[in-house]
């Protein structure tokens, strides 16, 4: 399925690990920069999903999964 493949299970900590990264983006985003909000929802979505995965990938590979 495309980038479906990549996903990995998650538990609360890496879901909000991601949520964390992606307010924080939006919120330097918003106050730091002129970017149109449609450029910012692509932006806050990509990050969200790569910091939560990338946090998905750590937990894994610290509990040998």
């Amino acid at each position: 399925m495309g980038f479906l493949d990549l996903a990995l299970p998650t538990g609360r900590s890496t879901a909000f690990t991601g949520l964390a990264a992606g307010g924080a983006v939006m919120l330097m985003g918003r106050l730091l920069t002129g970017v149109s909000w449609q450029w910012s929802v692509l932006i806050g979505a990509s990050v969200t999903w790569t910091a939560g995965w990338l946090a998905a990938r750590r937990t894994e590979d610290r509990h040998g999964a």
